[in-house]
């Protein structure tokens, strides 16, 4: 066991701790392949426009060195912040990089400058590039038709919608799973948490906030753990500044073995129970719209092992991350079903590029889940929604104008048929729902 719980130690400590948030002044927009930024700053008394301007492309880039920081290195989960704080020679790399973005827009409202910056993602003078040279490695290719450079057609698309009505990640707030059941043997509630982590880490439709980041939101709300766990499935729970929050308790897991027949002619029945208490907050409307107890079940039956102890390894309940054993291959089984819990909570969200006709294109593809078939709800972004006493936002208005069929999904976008048009003509940027 303690050999086991060795390996599980090191296991754990290279697992990734978070998914990088993406502030909603930065962003990469993956359509495009362009690195996005927006900066602003106020005009003081006296000051020169340009004295203003240089100040709100400082914000920008500031905005965009805290995305690029954010982003991850590699596979092995440490991020572009983590790395150069380990090889401080690097950041050189990484400010080099960030001092290339380029306005791409400029505006004054009121007394107030703001600013848009654009960087290439891919190629070696993009992103890709950059995260190349730091770590000694060669870049990808760039996907066909995306080079370093930003093309004008990219620049279209990108002028082809606001970047305030793009559907944005949903940022996830997620508290450490707890372990109930009567298997002690392993940290399962910091294993399997990681885990979902790394599910979510490289999908574009969520940002899952790190522990600490967790923690943060918790107490700018002035809430606790113990007190959002013990938040009743029809209690209002407000939590600012995220999304949602996803919290869990795993109440099961164990396996049962069973052995029939004697001799040649017996065989082991073996089975591995997982049961979680799956808690989902929609912290936009302070509901619970998930507080479910989810189950994994995974049955073997074989004539090749005759002992409890070849038993034991077939199941490797303390190999959590197992690929053959049947303890491995339920946790699967139960990340699966919390991946779809979350993902019905949260729907898809993106945007219409172009309309020709009755033909309607869109940004998703298979990667963000969408198939033919599909049939998405279309959107038009309207005026602020301000609370008339206390002065804040609070939502956008959101004009439901038309459904399109998803026909023909492509690498880099989908082409769908607009299906019911309630009065409104369809135009890009419009944001397209699939729930």
């Amino acid at each position: 066991m303690t050999k086991i719980r060795m390996i599980l130690a090191a296991l754990c400590a290279a697992l990734a701790l978070s998914s990088a948030a993406l502030a909603s002044n930065a962003y990469i927009d993956d359509q495009t392949g362009i690195v996005v930024a927006m900066g602003q700053a106020a005009l003081a008394s006296g000051e020169s426009y340009e004295t203003a301007r240089r100040r709100a492309v400082d914000d920008a880039r500031n905005n965009m060195l805290i995305l690029v920081q954010k982003q991850y290195v590699d596979m092995d989960s440490m991020t572009v912040g983590q790395f150069v704080t380990r090889n401080p020679d690097k950041r050189a790399v990484v400010d080099r990089y960030i001092g290339t973005a380029r306005v791409f827009n400029e505006t004054q409202e009121g007394a107030t400058v703001k600013v848009t910056l654009l960087l290439p993602y891919y190629g070696p003078s993009g992103y890709q590039g950059m995260i190349a040279e730091i770590t000694g490695k060669e870049p990808p290719a760039a996907p066909e038709g995306k080079g370093a450079e930003i093309t004008p057609a990219e620049r279209e698309t990108f002028v082809a919608r606001s970047p305030e009505q793009v559907g944005e990640p949903y940022r996830i707030a997620m508290l450490t799973f707890e372990n109930a059941s009567g298997y002690q043997a392993l940290a399962l509630d910091e294993i399997f948490t990681d885990m979902l982590r790394e599910l979510f880490k490289k999908d574009r439709r969520f940002v899952f906030l790190s522990e600490q980041e967790t923690m943060e939101v918790l107490q700018e709300n002035r809430l606790t753990p113990a007190a959002v766990r013990a938040s009743g499935v029809t209690d209002s729970l407000k939590v600012e500044g995220v999304d949602g929050l996803v919290s869990g308790r795993i109440v099961r897991y164990e396996p049962h073995v069973k052995k029939h027949g004697i001799g040649g002619a017996g065989y082991l029945e073996m089975n591995f129970d997982m049961e979680i208490e799956l808690h989902v907050l929609d912290a936009r409307k302070s509901k619970w719209v998930v507080y479910d107890l989810l189950k994994a079940n995974m049955n073997e039956r074989t004539f090749t092992l005759k002992s409890a102890d070849d038993a034991e390894k077939f199941i490797a309940a303390s190999d959590i991350r197992s690929t053959e054993g049947l303890a491995g291959r339920a946790v699967r089984k139960m990340l699966s079903q919390v991946d779809a819990a979350v993902r019905g909570a949260f729907p898809l969200e993106g945007y219409v590029l172009k309309v020709v006709s009755d033909w309607v294109y869109v940004n998703l593809t298979s990667i963000d889940g969408i198939r033919e078939g599909d049939v998405l709800t279309v959107y038009r972004v309207g005026d602020l929604l301000v609370d008339p006493i206390t002065g804040k936002t609070v939502d956008r208005i959101q004009d439901r104008i038309a459904t399109i069929e998803i026909v023909d999904v492509k690498e880099s976008y989908s082409q769908a048929r607009a299906k019911d048009l309630f009065g409104l003509k369809i135009q890009p940027g419009d944001i397209v729902m699939l729930k």
